[in-house]
């Protein structure tokens, strides 16, 4: 699925993500500090890995050509494919432990 962003749209979803990735990072930090809880933690890690990938590909799709009304191609398929690539990480990982 293709979605066609404003350049706007492109920098609030940036922005977002940095929101997003700064309170699972905090977060996760206290709850290592405060519970000892680790497992949680590397959940909230994750997730904000996940959505610097999104970060990414927002950014990125800012460096590609925009079409007739000034939107840019977002493709959910690029989303996905982040997605899938961090679950073989996290797999691997896991498998080797």
């Amino acid at each position: 699925m293709q979605y066609l962003m404003s350049t706007s749209q492109i920098n609030e979803g940036i922005s977002r993500c940095k929101n997003r990735i700064q309170n699972l990072l905090f977060d996760a930090d206290a709850i290592c500090n405060t519970r000892n809880t680790a497992t949680i933690a590397v959940g909230l890690y994750t997730i904000a890995i996940e959505e610097g990938g999104k970060l990414l590909l927002l950014q990125d799709s800012l460096s590609s050509t925009p079409n007739s009304d000034g939107r840019f191609n977002v493709s959910s398929e690029m989303l996905e494919q982040f997605h899938t690539k961090i679950t073989q990480i996290l797999q691997l990982h896991l498998t080797s432990s």
